[in-house]
């Protein structure tokens, strides 16, 4: 039988605070998970969980350290920190790392050719965002304000994100009657105080609701 919290989490199912994975190889793939929970709200990385939630085990615990070793000191700048516990359902063997919401974000991830980018949780993916907008990261950041989060731009904001997954600049300014440069920067301020999730998208940044911190812990 599953442990109790690692099915809640399989049942879940992969989402902003949650990854699984049957293995891992690539410590440059998995450090950009590490660090868009770390960036965002922090998430739970299962290994030894297929996507579709099937419990396939690890083979060597010491091999999957490894990766996860590097990826988190080695390859994520700053370091993330990782904890992790083993489980073992149906006969098998399931790591369970968890990873918390940094208060040394932003983090980035240094690629095999040099190249640091930051990434955020994003629904089940971990998306790029560039650096220009990684200061809305920053975990000291103040919440937004009352008044502006009741103003019709921000109302109009809400709604529209209530049936579209995310916005752009361009998108805001024309359905707000803004000028173009008072909704980025509406965006922005909106981002800082995390109310929005700034994301890399198509050349382009767009902006979406930010997941809501996970309820418990692992």
């Amino acid at each position: 039988m599953l442990d109790l919290e690692l099915e809640r989490l399989i049942t879940q199912g992969e989402g902003s605070t949650v990854e699984c994975k049957s293995t891992v190889e690539n410590a440059v793939k998995i450090a950009k998970t590490l660090a868009a929970f770390a960036n965002t709200n922090g998430g739970t990385l299962l290994v030894g969980v297929a996507d579709d939630g099937t419990v396939c085990g690890v083979a060597s615990e010491y091999d999957v350290l490894a990766v996860i070793e590097a990826a988190a000191e080695q390859i994520c700048e700053p370091p993330v920190s990782v904890s992790y516990q083993t489980v073992t359902a149906e006969g098998k063997l399931v790591l369970v790392f968890s990873i918390p919401e940094s208060e040394d974000k932003p983090h980035a991830v240094r690629d095999t050719g040099g190249d640091a980018t930051v990434y955020v949780r994003f629904n089940d993916k971990s998306m790029p965002t560039s650096r220009a907008t990684a200061r809305h990261l920053e975990a000291n950041a103040a919440p937004p304000d009352k008044a502006l989060l009741q103003s019709p731009p921000v109302k109009a904001l809400a709604k529209y994100l209530k049936t579209n997954e995310y916005v752009t600049a361009k998108r805001f300014a024309k359905f707000a009657n803004l000028s173009d440069r008072r909704a980025a920067r509406l965006l922005i301020d909106l981002a800082q105080s995390h109310y929005l999730i700034a994301v890399a998208r198509d050349k382009d940044v767009v902006y979406a609701i930010a997941p809501q911190p996970p309820k418990g812990e692992f």
